[in-house]
């Protein structure tokens, strides 16, 4: 079901979320999610985040989604100093200049989900701000968002919490920003990098980088091989879980607006969950070889093009 330009959803910590069409001030919200169709006028929704600024200024959750919200609401949003979590997910009209806004104001921001549906408005500059003043992150997801080195650097000098970083759909991020995640990002726990170009040449840094780093999920990076993902198992151990999902290129789906769409192939999707979810080498499992393991992955590999009308070359 859609939402209106006026659907409103208050919930407590533990409560689900309820519709409401109007907002309390005798009891602000903690949690509110704000939909509404692209094409409102993005002056009124401006307007609707000034109100809700000065309505619940105790509020801590904030979701925005396809709204036309630029920089201004942006602005009017950072006087809920108390705001620990948002999420911006297709709002093309938000630049650097209202994260800036943001992070200037909302230093307890604790979780930033930013789909920057690939406009390029949104980079280097804000990511910066947010290291400067959101010390408390502990989870960033970009999803067609472009940081860099500069960026990536800041936040792990200066968010020392920042223990959770997905990466979807990023063109800058290649093995320099990884090598740089490896050297700075003492406290990541867990990394999810999909799209990305990326290599075995960045991924083998995590080798002696990322002292807490626990769990990688890899997709659509098809410059990292089997035999690095291996190598990584084996050097950090068994309490370390690593997994490459590698989609064939003539199979893979379009790129969609929030930087990674499946194809709809169901069979080829089911034949690369397969791939995986089978178990790397691993220090509790001395059984199993290493060439056991990659014999097994391109026996996958072959089922999928024999499936497919693609045999492999002689």
């Amino acid at each position: 079901m859609g939402h209106s330009p006026s659907s409103l959803s208050k919930s407590g910590p533990s409560s689900p979320p309820r519709r409401s069409r109007s907002f309390s001030p005798m009891a602000p919200p903690q949690q509110l999610l704000l939909t509404a169709p692209l094409q409102v006028a993005a002056g009124g929704q401006r307007q609707r985040l000034v109100l809700l600024a000065a309505r619940a200024p105790g509020l801590v959750e904030l979701h925005l989604e396809k709204l036309q919200v630029g920089d201004r609401g942006l602005a009017a949003l950072s006087a809920c100093a108390n705001l620990e979590v948002l999420f911006l997910v297709k709002t093309p009209e938000c630049t650097d200049s209202g994260i800036i806004s943001v992070a200037e104001k909302c230093h307890k921001l604790r979780k930033l989900h930013v789909d920057g549906w690939r406009t390029n408005r949104i980079g280097d500059f804000g990511l910066m701000a947010v290291a400067r003043g959101c010390p408390d992150l502990q989870e960033l997801v970009l999803i067609g968002v472009n940081p860099t080195v500069l960026s990536l650097r800041m936040l792990g000098e200066h968010c020392r919490l920042l223990e959770r970083l997905a990466l979807c759909g990023c063109e800058t991020v290649g093995d320099a920003e990884i090598i740089c995640l490896a050297e700075r990002w003492a406290a990541l726990k867990k990394l999810c990098i999909k799209g990305c170009p990326v290599s075995d040449r960045g991924m083998e840094a995590l080798n002696g980088g990322c002292p807490s780093l626990v769990k990688v999920k890899l997709k659509r990076c098809r410059g990292v091989s089997y035999e690095c993902i291996e190598n990584l198992k084996v050097t950090r151990g068994e309490s370390f879980s690593i997994s490459l999902d590698v989609v064939l290129e003539h199979d893979a789906g379009s790129t969609s607006e929030n930087g990674a769409q499946e194809n709809g192939q169901t069979q080829i999707t089911e034949l690369a969950g397969q791939m995986t979810g089978m178990d790397l080498l691993t220090n509790a499992a001395g059984t199993q070889s290493s060439i056991h393991t990659i014999n097994r992955m391109r026996s996958v590999m072959s089922a999928i093009r024999r499936r497919f009308g693609n045999p492999l070359p002689p």
